[in-house]
C-alpha cells in the first residue's frame, strides 16, 4: 500500500513539473517569434554580419526581402565603406516609411529591455553578459537602477512602455527572463505605475516604434544603440542608467 501511494505522489509531481515546463515553453514561444530567429537587425546595420558572418548575412538577404535590413542594404550597397554601415540618415528615412497601428505617445517613456540569452539568475540576483563590441557595457538593464529611475521620474511620464523579446529556450526551472519580467511587473503594480508591454515579434515594427519615441531609454545592446542614434537624430530625448 505504501509503495502504491508513493508511486501516485511521484506521478502527480512529474505531471506538475511537466506542466510547468510546457507552460513556460508556451509562454516563451509567444514572446519570441521563431520566424525571426536568425534575423539580426543590429548586427546587420553595423556591418558585422557582412564582414564576419556572411552566411547569416546572405540568409537575411534571401529570406527577408521586404525587411528593413534588405531595404537598408539596397540603399547603401553602392556607397563607400564608411557610408555603408551606421548610416542613420538613410535608416531614419526608412523607419519613417514604416506605418504603425499605434505610435508612442509624446509623454510616454519607451524602455528597451534586452533579455534572453544574455541574462542569468545567480543567488537571486540578475546578471548580464558584457557587450564587448559596445564599450564593454552590460547588455541588459539593471533592475534596481531601473526601479529607482521609475520611482524618481514617475510623474514626468504618462506611462512606461517596455519593449522586449526573449531569444532563448527555457532550461531547468523558470527562465531568468520571465522572472525578471515578473519582478518588474510586481514592482510597477505595487507602486501604481501605469505601464504597457510590447513584444510584437516583428523586430522591424518594434524598432520603428522605439525610433518614433519622444522619450527613449536604451539597454546595452547594439540594437538599442541604433534606436538611440535615430531618436537623437530626430531631436528627441534619450535616457541612460
Amino acid at each position: 500500500m505504501y509503495k502504491i501511494i508513493l508511486s501516485i505522489i511521484i506521478l502527480v509531481l512529474l505531471f506538475f513539473i511537466n506542466n510547468i515546463y510546457f507552460l513556460e515553453l508556451f509562454t516563451l514561444k509567444n514572446l519570441n517569434n521563431e520566424g525571426y530567429k536568425n534575423y539580426r537587425l543590429g548586427d546587420f546595420i553595423n556591418g558585422y554580419l557582412y564582414r564576419k558572418r556572411k552566411n547569416i548575412f546572405k540568409y537575411i538577404i534571401d529570406n527577408y526581402k521586404d525587411s528593413l535590413c534588405v531595404k537598408y542594404y539596397n540603399k547603401t550597397k553602392n556607397l563607400s565603406e564608411s557610408q555603408k554601415w551606421y548610416n542613420y540618415e538613410i535608416l531614419s528615412k526608412l523607419v519613417d516609411e514604416i506605418q504603425l497601428e499605434k505610435s508612442p505617445s509624446d509623454n510616454d517613456l519607451t524602455v528597451h529591455l534586452r533579455l534572453g540569452d544574455i541574462i542569468n539568475l545567480v543567488d537571486n540576483k540578475f546578471e548580464f553578459k558584457n557587450n564587448n563590441s559596445f564599450d564593454n557595457k552590460k547588455y541588459g538593464t539593471d533592475l534596481a537602477k531601473l526601479k529607482d529611475f521609475i520611482l524618481n521620474n514617475k510623474n514626468k511620464f504618462s506611462k512606461f512602455v517596455f519593449v522586449y523579446g526573449i531569444h532563448n529556450k527555457p532550461t531547468q526551472g523558470l527562465n531568468p527572463s520571465l522572472k525578471y519580467l515578473e519582478n518588474l511587473r510586481i514592482f510597477l503594480k505595487q507602486n501604481k505605475i501605469i505601464f504597457e508591454e510590447r513584444h510584437n515579434n516583428n523586430p522591424d515594427i518594434d524598432f520603428a516604434f522605439m525610433c518614433k519615441s519622444k522619450h527613449f531609454m536604451a539597454s546595452g545592446s547594439g540594437f538599442s544603440n541604433h534606436v538611440s542614434k535615430i531618436v537623437k537624430l530626430k531631436n528627441n530625448k534619450t535616457y541612460t542608467l
